[in-house]
């Protein structure tokens, strides 16, 4: 039914978002790998989250007006790049990129799929269709480190990003295939596209400067 397909690809959908906490194990390897300075690794960090906390309300609310399974579907497709170019980057720089689209692929998949199940199932059953989902993404951020620990150990670092492309596009073909017309939007309002991006740098700035705040407060420190 589509009840059960809606809450199957956002529960499997959250599950693969979560797993990014596999990355946590890798960051000794990666930083060797690019000759970096430990410091340096946050921004593998940094990218992601900023992008994904900058851009999630924007992102839900293009879900409300643009459908929710579209706009899970293409958060699914870009994620997968990001996966990809994580794996393969040559250079740091490029790593820091593709978490930047990693990110972006988060905030689609985590902007659509409450929303998804939420109008799936009748109004009896949300609390526990949104419970399975809550339940998919705590199991993704517990395992993670445990699949981790085992792709570094064995295969290397770029596998804790590879192993999930494949689930993402496979993920993405069951919305296409098993979800409604992808073409039926779910709402017929307009989409303030400025007003988001504006919205999300502003988002962005603020989050950066919490971030960086630290640093600017022993730097000071030290030339005192």
């Amino acid at each position: 039914t589509l009840l059960t397909r809606s809450v199957v690809l956002a529960s499997f959908s959250a599950f693969l978002g979560s797993l990014d906490t596999a990355l946590n194990i890798s960051f000794p390897a990666i930083t060797a790998a690019f000759s970096l300075e430990v410091s340096s690794i946050q921004w593998v960090i940094v990218g992601y989250v900023l992008t994904h906390a900058s851009l999630l309300l924007g992102c839900g609310r293009l879900a409300d007006v643009w459908g929710h399974g579209r706009v899970l579907t293409v958060g699914l497709l870009v994620s997968a790049i990001g996966f990809l170019g994580c794996g393969l980057a040559p250079e740091f720089s490029w790593l820091v990129a593709a978490r930047v689209a990693q990110g972006v692929g988060a905030a689609l998949m985590s902007g659509s799929a409450p929303a998804l199940v939420t109008l799936a199932v009748p109004p009896e059953a949300r609390g526990r269709a949104l419970g399975v989902l809550q339940m998919s993404m705590a199991a993704g951020h517990a395992v993670g480190p445990l699949i981790g620990g085992v792709l570094v150990d064995v295969f290397g670092w770029r596998t804790v990003f590879l192993f999930r492309v494949l689930p993402a596009l496979i993920l993405a073909w069951f919305a296409v295939t098993k979800l409604p017309p992808l073409h039926q939007s779910a709402n017929t309002q307009r989409f303030d596209l400025l007003g988001a991006l504006t919205f999300a740098a502003s988002l962005a700035g603020l989050l950066f400067a919490i971030s960086q705040s630290r640093r600017f407060v022993l730097t000071s420190t030290n030339v005192m």
